[in-house]
C-alpha cells in the first residue's frame, strides 16, 4: 500500500498567467515544504490565456512552456517532485481550433441554439469522431507515462503510479480488483447504477403501456 502524495497545484498561485520559470520557482518552494507531486493546471495548451479560448486543443503553448511537457516534467523530477497534468477533455470553447473545425461535435439539436456556459460547450461523446479525437489526444499524453504520475480533470482523474490507476475520485483499479478506501465503494456504486438502470427500464415499460399517459 502506498499513501497518496502531498500535492501542490499551481492554479491558485498563477491562474492562466504563468511561464515555465514561474512553475519551476513554485516547485522549488513546494519541495522545501515537503510537497511530493506538482500538478500543472489549466492554461498549458493552445491559446488558453483565459477561459474564453483554447479549450479542446492539446498542443502545448510553447511561449509558456518552451521545454514542452516532457522537458518540464524532467525538471520537476530533478527538483525531486513527481509531475501531474490537468485536462478537461469533455469541453471546448467557441474560440478553439477544435470548434472552428468541427462545430457539429458539440451537444446540440435542430430546435434551439447550443447552450453556452462558462464560455464552454459540451462535446457530444456519442459521436465516434469525438471519441476518437479525445482518445487519440489523451493517449499521446499518456505516452508520457515515465514522466507523468497524475492525470486528472475537474471531476474525474487518473493516477498513474506503481501500476495503479486512479479513476472517479478515490476509486482505484489494480488488475481486475476495484476498491476505494474501505474496499467496497466501487461495488456499492455499481449496484446503485444497476438499480437506476432497472428503474428506468421499468418506467419506460410503463410508459409504453400507457401507465403514465402520453407526453
Amino acid at each position: 500500500h502506498r499513501h497518496r502524495p502531498i500535492v501542490i497545484n499551481n492554479w491558485e498561485s498563477t491562474y492562466f498567467d504563468f511561464k515555465e520559470s514561474d512553475l519551476i520557482k513554485l516547485a522549488k518552494q513546494a519541495k522545501e515544504l515537503g510537497i511530493e507531486l506538482f500538478v500543472l493546471d489549466d492554461g498549458w495548451f493552445s491559446t488558453r490565456n483565459n477561459d474564453t479560448s483554447g479549450l479542446g486543443d492539446y498542443d502545448v503553448n510553447q511561449k509558456k512552456i518552451p521545454s514542452g511537457l516532457k522537458g518540464l516534467s524532467q525538471k520537476m523530477h530533478t527538483i525531486g517532485l513527481d509531475f501531474g497534468l490537468w485536462v478537461e477533455p469533455e469541453m471546448t470553447n467557441p474560440d478553439s481550433k477544435l470548434f472552428k473545425q468541427h462545430p457539429d461535435w458539440i451537444i446540440q439539436d435542430s430546435f434551439c441554439l447550443p447552450s453556452l456556459s462558462r464560455n464552454q460547450y459540451i462535446l457530444d461523446l456519442t459521436q465516434k469522431e469525438v471519441q476518437d479525437y479525445i482518445i487519440e489526444n489523451l493517449s499521446e499524453l499518456l505516452e508520457l507515462r515515465e514522466e507523468l504520475r497524475w492525470f486528472g480533470a475537474n471531476s474525474d482523474s487518473i493516477r498513474i503510479l506503481d501500476g495503479y490507476i486512479r479513476m472517479r475520485y478515490n476509486i482505484y483499479v489494480n488488475n481486475d480488483h476495484y476498491y476505494d478506501n474501505d474496499g467496497f465503494g466501487y461495488r456499492r456504486e455499481i449496484k446503485k447504477e444497476t438499480k437506476i438502470r432497472k428503474m428506468n427500464k421499468k418506467r419506460k415499460s410503463k410508459e409504453r403501456n400507457g401507465k403514465y399517459g402520453k407526453y
